[in-house]
């Protein structure tokens, strides 16, 4: 409890000294405009999905690590805290042109789908990761159907 408690003052003390600058505001505004832009391409295929990530990553203003990349790409806010899923990402450089990322969603509280795999590969343009491919791939808990990754969704 008292963990909590100190837990709880840290955040409000940290929040109630917080002075808004036009930078954070400018990255705020900035992540926003992101976040909205990638919920309205997600009802589209996926290249279209791609064309439109990759034209954020190429206006923004900072170089995002492929890392970042993924986590654009595959936006979780939070892990349920029941059961035990579990989110990894690997990273592979091939040379400085060439990345490969893997990030594979776990153990997830759906009755057919265990879970879900994303493998992405990035080039180098203009001195910034862009994104050049993605393949998805999804394993089914026991019964289901498919218990090793695979293409097709489970039952």
């Amino acid at each position: 409890m008292n963990k909590i408690i100190l837990l709880f003052v840290t955040v409000a003390s940290i929040s109630c000294h917080y002075k808004p600058t036009a930078k954070n505001d400018a990255n705020l505004k900035s992540q926003k405009k992101t976040e909205n832009q990638l919920r309205s391409s997600d009802n589209t295929d996926d290249s279209k999905k791609i064309m439109a990530l990759n034209q954020i990553i190429l206006q923004n203003e900072e170089d995002l690590s492929p890392k970042d990349i993924m986590r654009l790409y595959y936006s979780v806010r939070y892990l349920s805290e029941e059961g035990n899923e579990k989110i990894e990402i690997i990273e592979k450089a091939f040379g400085t042109e060439i990345f490969h990322i893997t990030l594979i969603h776990d153990n997830l509280l759906d009755d057919s789908t265990r879970g879900k795999k994303y493998e992405m590969i990035l080039k180098r343009s203009k001195e910034k990761w862009i994104i050049d491919t993605v393949k998805k791939s999804w394993r089914c808990w026991e019964g289901r159907g498919h218990t090793d990754w695979g293409i097709t969704h489970c039952r």
